[in-house]
């Protein structure tokens, strides 16, 4: 059996804890790779929490923002299949939890990566965005559409 988002772990593997490392793998992607995790990152992120959906945070004393939220779910899944694994469909106790851990990293400047945890999602873009054509929003485009055909392969095969 193949692991969901494989292409993505094994990126994320072959690349940690080295940030550098992860943006040559990601410099190195074509056009419709780079598509592809993006949507895988979509994907993984929304298998933790739905981004309208944010943890409650003690903290805080409120639920995370749909940007902060997702923000949490991006950094989740550029923890590793392992972290993510351990964070689908987490109570908002473990989530508050990763929430600090993502804080913590923010002031230590390292945590499993020798610096910040990359923004996976974006660096996905960026380099699409640095290397193709853009003008017209074609990528994200084409993360929705990508979206769309695999929410309709779901829905075929139940």
């Amino acid at each position: 059996m193949t692991r969901a988002y494989a292409h993505l772990w094994e990126l994320l593997d072959a690349s940690m804890p080295d940030p550098d490392r992860f943006a040559a793998l990601v410099a190195e992607q074509s056009a419709e790779q780079l598509v592809a995790l993006y949507a895988d990152v979509v994907d993984a992120s929304s298998e933790v929490r739905d981004k309208w959906e944010g943890p409650y945070i003690p903290e805080l004393d409120a639920c995370l923002s749909e940007d902060s939220c997702e923000d949490l779910t991006d950094w989740i899944v550029g923890q590793g299949h392992d972290y993510w694994s351990r964070a689908r469909g987490a109570d908002d106790e473990a989530l508050a939890a990763m929430w600090q851990e993502a804080g913590r990293e923010d002031e230590a400047g390292r945590g499993r990566w020798n610096a910040e945890t990359p923004a996976i999602g974006p660096s996905f873009y960026d380099s699409y965005a640095r290397r193709f054509d853009d003008e017209d929003g074609q990528f994200l485009d084409a993360v929705e559409a990508e979206l769309e055909a695999r929410a309709q392969a779901l829905g075929e095969d139940e």
